[in-house]
């Protein structure tokens, strides 16, 4: 009956470990996907810079602009 008793203490206390470790693989796993959120943002954010800022190139140069045709 000891015996039993103590391996069920055991398993009890490797289960209360495991609980720990797979929390804080959960909190791990939020962070990354919080970072991941974050970059996304930043990168859609640089990517609209760019593209507005090559717009705004493009009609510094003229290119883009279609001069009004006249009707016939």
């Amino acid at each position: 009956m000891k015996l039993v008793r103590a391996k069920l203490i055991a398993a009890r206390e490797e289960l209360i470990i495991r609980q720990r470790e797979l929390a804080a693989a959960q909190r791990n796993y939020n962070r990354v996907l919080e970072t991941l959120k974050d970059l996304e943002v930043r990168i859609e954010s640089h990517l609209a810079g760019l593209k507005r800022s090559s717009e705004d190139a493009g009609r510094a140069d003229g290119i883009g602009y279609v001069e009004p045709r006249e009707s016939d």
